[in-house]
């Protein structure tokens, strides 16, 4: 989105937290792992931002921080890319993720659940878009096997991945 967004004109500042590398570092292994972003300002949150048309949370603590600020963006937008209280049990994380729709932005959400969820559950303003994917990799193939393989995503410090369930299944 980033990309697109710089790449069709706009000027694209990408406020990054929760880590302590330079702004250039940054800039430098996202352009690497990602998309070239040369054209893009990315700047380390400090608890400020400057005032820009648009807004674009990403996550619900960033949802927060860009509601604290509101009044150096005309718009808000909340790019809700899963359910994230669903991330937690519960926990003040379940609830201050799931309250976090409750701020008022406009969210554009990955997928048509989220966007009804969104819209049922906390009376807000949703539009969705098709998650994409590249179908010359993922696509389903012919099975030629007879026998089932079950895959268990064990991951015990996540407790939403269920781990002590999936042991004893």
């Amino acid at each position: 989105v980033v990309k697109h967004l710089a790449s069709v004109g706009h000027k694209v500042t990408v406020y990054y937290i929760q880590t302590d590398l330079e702004a250039e570092i940054v800039k430098e292994n996202v352009s690497s792992w990602f998309y070239d972003m040369s054209n893009v300002s990315f700047v380390k949150y400090s608890g400020t931002f400057d005032f820009h048309d648009a807004g674009i949370a990403t996550w619900w603590e960033t949802a927060y921080m860009l509601n604290a600020k509101r009044n150096h963006f005309r718009k808000q937008l909340y790019f809700v890319q899963d359910y994230e209280a669903y991330f937690y049990p519960m926990s003040s994380e379940y609830i201050l993720a799931e309250n976090s729709y409750n701020l008022g932005m406009f969210h554009i959400c990955s997928g048509q659940w989220c966007k009804e969820l969104i819209e049922k559950k906390f009376n807000a303003k949703a539009v969705y878009f098709q998650f994409p994917i590249d179908k010359a990799i993922y696509y389903q193939r012919k099975r030629t096997k007879q026998n089932k393989n079950i895959v268990f995503f064990a991951k015990p410090d996540m407790p939403r991945r269920c781990f002590e369930i999936g042991l004893g299944a």
